[in-house]
């Protein structure tokens, strides 16, 4: 069974023998029918999964008095009535089961005559295990399946808990799993947006270390170097900034949030440049600037989905380059660099899928 998207489009209260304005995406016109106490309602709305918004499009007052719509779902009121004595004011979304008794009920003041409804048809959901390239850019909600944009999600009575930014194919995203597929980045930097340092200390090695750029990016080993550093007894506060990132995970078919090693970096801006580029770009990343990568090229992807973009400085990774420096994505010049451990650079949390 679809979904379907009962957007009332058009409420129009006018006296009889107003006009019915007219909507060209109308499927279907519901009449209000007075019912047995006198009010007027929406009666047996065809039951649809779907979801039903109500948006008001006429100035509603009288003597200055807001006059409450009820909306009632199987007989229980909704918390999202609203009293719409402005115009657009809206009730937001709220879900409606297949089968369910809808009713729209408004002031027994009013006399409405007539009622248009718009029930605009939109696919289910894909669950996150149907994820494929083609997603790149859209976002997973915590209901695990994957939504358009953060809007869209939250249309559909969930929230968006990251953003595709690659698909490949079984256990190519992380040395841990041979299931996960994919990678998601956060839609915000972790560490409340602000930046900090690899560790807090220079001289050790603490995870994967390489001085050459060619082989840090065939390193894909973010969540084991992640939970290395957030409990070998070391400060390290972009580890520790990315795994405890506060927007929830789905309940299923993800890891824990981490920070990415250069060889998932390397493939989150490939997946990245390929939406944005509509062909695919497999060219890995080094420490030369490229145009590709930079956030210039990238931002629009992660904010067309709801999400804040790359700064046009550092982001850490979780491999390190020496004892003293780690390895960092530098958006402002689309490249890979070192760093010194205790330098300051932002931080953005992945999961895999």
């Amino acid at each position: 069974m679809k979904k379907q998207l009962f957007s009332i489009l058009s409420l129009l209260l006018m006296a009889a023998g107003g006009a019915v304005a007219q909507n060209e995406n109308t499927a279907s016109v519901t009449q209000l029918t007075k019912n047995a106490q006198g009010n007027w309602v929406l009666d047996a709305m065809p039951g649809y999964n779907g979801v039903l918004e109500v948006t008001f499009f006429e100035r509603f007052k009288l003597d200055s008095i807001p006059m409450t719509w009820t909306i009632t779902v199987n007989g229980a009121d909704s918390t999202s009535a609203v009293t719409p004595y402005e115009e657009g004011a809206t009730t937001g979304w709220l879900m409606v089961q297949e089968g369910a008794d809808v009713r729209l009920t408004p002031p027994t003041v009013v006399k409405p005559t007539v009622k248009n409804v718009t029930l605009t048809e939109v696919p289910d959901a894909r669950a996150l295990s149907e994820a494929t390239a083609e997603d790149v850019g859209k976002v997973i909600g915590l209901d695990g399946h994957i939504y358009d944009n953060a809007a869209a999600a939250t249309a559909a009575g969930t929230a968006a808990s990251a953003i595709i930014a690659y698909v490949g194919t079984a256990g190519s995203v992380d040395e841990s799993s041979t299931t996960y597929k994919g990678l998601a980045i956060a839609l915000t930097d972790a560490n409340s947006g602000g930046t900090c340092p690899w560790c807090s200390e220079i001289g050790n090695t603490c995870v994967s270390q390489t001085d050459a750029i060619a082989t840090a990016i065939t390193y894909t080993n973010g969540i084991a170097s992640t939970n290395t550093l957030t409990s070998d007894g070391h400060t390290h506060a972009a580890a520790t900034a990315a795994s405890s990132y506060g927007t929830a995970l789905p309940s299923s078919g993800t890891s824990a949030w981490f920070l990415p090693s250069m060889g998932q970096w390397n493939l989150i801006v490939q997946g990245l440049a390929t939406k944005q580029a509509g062909s695919t770009v497999s060219t890995n990343l080094t420490t030369s600037a490229s145009n590709t990568y930079k956030s210039s090229n990238l931002n629009s992807v992660i904010t067309d989905a709801g999400g804040t973009g790359f700064q046009s400085g550092g982001y850490w990774s979780s491999t390190e380059h020496t004892s003293g420096n780690a390895w960092r994505m530098i958006f402002s010049l689309g490249r890979a660099y070192n760093n010194s451990k205790t330098a300051n650079n932002y931080v953005r949390a992945v999961f895999a899928f």
